[in-house]
């Protein structure tokens, strides 16, 4: 490795295992897939409106990186961040960077990310034409993005066009776009190099999928013990049922004719 470059914390989609510490990333079991990225509260549609105004002020007088895009206010996108484009950045006053290649980074980067307070999360995704993008993936990616405690957060790739726009599908489906619109979408960021892999990938991606995302991983009914236990009560009530347990009144009854 160059003296000059250096490599950012590295997120393993294969088995999950990242530098960072995965329970902080927890999705809010509260949240419904239909309202994740739409104001719930007061204070929520305030901080949007703050993100909103804020990017209206500093767009015209910044240099934003190529291929920048706002998915919903306080989630954005954009290609691979360049040294011009960090006083941009810093100014979005971002909390979360996922990054969609693994690759060296300039010197320098690391610590414009650690003086600017970013956390930086980088997921070795190969290129769509390449190789299709694994369910852990993009599983893992959506766990972090759909935790509004992550935002503001930008989403990467080296171009902002195929990977970051796969992701961004995935999170359009979510929020209930249609289809056509999703397509068009992605067609806008990658011309002009569409590419039929994804817009498959974005067609065939699965709300039912990832539902269980949703789903508060401290529940009883999500632990394997409890299913065992549930499961074997179940057994028991069915052969009850079937073969039948005499009741207590029952009982009694043919103690007292048998002692007549």
């Amino acid at each position: 490795m160059s003296s000059r470059q250096q490599r950012s914390p590295v997120v393993r989609a294969d088995n999950g295992q990242q530098e960072v510490d995965a329970d902080t990333l927890a999705l809010d079991a509260q949240t419904e897939p239909s309202d994740v990225f739409f104001p719930q509260t007061t204070a929520m549609q305030k901080q949007a409106d703050h993100w909103t105004r804020m990017l209206d002020e500093i767009l015209p007088a910044s240099h934003p990186p190529g291929n920048f895009g706002v998915v919903v206010p306080g989630v954005y996108r954009s290609s691979f961040p360049q040294p011009e484009d960090y006083a941009f950045i810093q100014a979005l006053r971002l909390k979360t960077i996922i990054t969609l290649v693994q690759k060296e980074f300039p010197k320098g980067y690391g610590a414009f990310l650690h003086k600017s307070g970013i956390n930086h999360l980088v997921f070795d995704m190969k290129g769509t034409k390449k190789e299709g993008i694994p369910f852990s993936t993009m599983k893992s990616i959506l766990r972090i993005v759909l935790d509004r405690r992550n935002h503001p957060l930008l989403i990467h790739c080296n171009h902002g066009k195929h990977r970051t726009g796969c992701v961004v599908g995935a999170i359009r489906k979510l929020s209930g776009w249609k289809l056509g619109n999703i397509i068009g979408e992605y067609r806008t960021f990658a011309e002009p190099k569409v590419r039929d892999c994804d817009i498959d990938y974005i067609t065939d991606f699965e709300l039912a999928d990832i539902s269980h995302l949703f789903l508060d991983p401290t529940m009883p009914f999500h632990h394997p013990g409890f299913i065992r236990a549930t499961l074997i009560a179940f057994v028991m009530l069915i052969v009850w049922l079937l073969f039948g347990v005499p009741s207590p009144g029952v009982v009694t009854r043919r103690r007292d004719h048998d002692k007549d």
